[in-house]
């Protein structure tokens, strides 16, 4: 079994929006975020009971509680180094409610999901002789000062770093992808919760006026594209700035309005320079656009309210890497419904394509539900809803689908 230790743990560098503190291990295959203990019980909840929402989020592996925060800080601060430049991997990994040591078992495992790669190393602060992991940032995040261009780019892309000790433990939405895009689309015009504080409904009401979270239940909140293809010249050129991204922070898609939000999801989706044109958006946006559709399905049958949750797309960003992908995928699927001759056949097939992991097209999820709660009786989250109707209805037009409304009733 693949494992990954403290010192393995790298700074995050495919997030379009969120806090700040995100890591990742070096394999790139699960991400560590902070939470909350709400968002913990809604995963734990979703996999023991609500089958059709858990295939809808990213794999739940597990949490971490992180060891003292204050003193770790203090060795950072007396080596000399910033801690805002090592975001997060000051952080010491001790002993978590999720793993388990023992003289027999060996090494602490993530136990709270089935999937694998979660062994972690428990090196309490007071056992690690006060050594810290080497400071590592991520060259794929683009630095906020790398672009000037009208307050559009590379603005605040991360929130502040959530105040909690406590991470969760999650599967890697990028994983499969040679230059993945990311698009963060925050759902529902209601975005705060009854604990919010009158200041900060004001405030997010605002956010909600100004933007299309109140006419269209949803706002683009960040976005991640490759502005060039892996291995080539540009590529090349464009790692000393930035590694060849494009980073659109929160207030670039609190500029739209419901007629031109089309605009936002043009932009990314086609890059002439990567290879993606228009006709590689419409494939994209229906494949896309039939994953919306699950998740709408799903939550018009589930009972939850949700704040703050979003829908994470994530497509491949190299355009020749996308079009062999797609032939790929083509040509597997003619393959299997040549060679499955019963069902047990076909999982067969499955089972073994699912022991490495395979180039992905794109990839969508629900995530972010620090602010979910299941609510039995009191019906479909509308509010949510709302919103994923909308993009819904916008993927049905960028595909360029002529009734609308068919569409959406399929």
């Amino acid at each position: 079994m693949s494992t990954f230790k403290q010192d393995d743990l790298i700074a995050f560098g495919h997030a379009a929006a969120g806090h700040e503190g995100v890591l990742s291990n070096s394999a790139g295959s699960v991400v560590v975020k902070p939470c909350t203990p709400a968002e913990v019980s809604f995963y734990e909840t979703a996999l023991a009971q609500h089958p059709a929402f858990a295939e809808c989020m990213p794999t739940f592996m597990g949490t971490l509680e992180l060891a003292d925060k204050a003193g770790v800080e203090d060795q950072i601060a007396a080596a000399g180094a910033d801690p805002a430049t090592v975001q997060g991997l000051e952080e010491i990994f001790s002993n978590t409610a999720a793993t388990q040591e023992s003289a027999e078992t060996g090494p602490a495992v993530i136990a709270a999901a089935p999937l694998p790669e979660g062994e972690i190393s428990k090196v309490p602060l007071a056992e690690s002789g006060g050594n810290l992991p080497p400071a590592s940032v991520d060259k794929s995040i683009p630095q906020q000062n790398g672009t000037e261009d009208a307050g559009i780019h590379h603005t605040q892309a991360y929130g502040k770093h959530l105040a909690t000790t406590s991470c969760i433990v999650l599967s890697n939405a990028a994983v499969g992808f040679t230059r993945p895009n990311v698009l963060d689309l925050k759902l529902g015009s209601k975005l705060w919760d009854d604990k919010a504080s009158q200041e900060k409904r004001a405030r997010l009401d605002k956010v909600a006026a100004e933007s299309t979270s109140s006419s269209l239940g949803f706002r683009i909140a960040g976005m991640k594209v490759s502005q060039t293809k892996a291995g080539s010249p540009d590529e090349q050129n464009a790692n000393e700035e930035g590694d060849g991204y494009k980073v659109y922070g929160k207030m670039y898609g609190r500029k739209f309005r419901g007629e031109d939000v089309k605009d936002g999801f043009k932009e990314y989706f086609i890059c002439e320079n990567a290879g993606l044109d228009a006709a590689m958006m419409k494939i994209l946006a229906r494949r896309i656009k039939a994953d919306i559709t699950k998740i709408r399905k799903m939550l018009e049958a589930e009972e939850s309210r949700m704040v703050g949750a979003s829908i994470l797309v994530v497509v491949e960003g190299d355009g020749d890497v996308l079009r062999k992908t797609l032939a790929e995928e083509n040509q597997a699927a003619a393959s299997r419904g040549a060679n499955a001759t019963n069902a047990e056949d076909e999982d067969e097939y499955d089972e073994d394509e699912d022991e490495e992991e395979k180039p992905r097209a794109h990839n969508v999820v629900l995530i972010d539900f620090a602010h979910a709660e299941w609510t039995p009786g009191h019906g479909p989250d509308e509010n949510v809803l709302e919103g994923v109707r909308n993009i819904e209805r916008i993927l049905v037009e960028l595909e360029g689908g002529t009734d609308v409304v068919e569409e959406m009733k399929s």
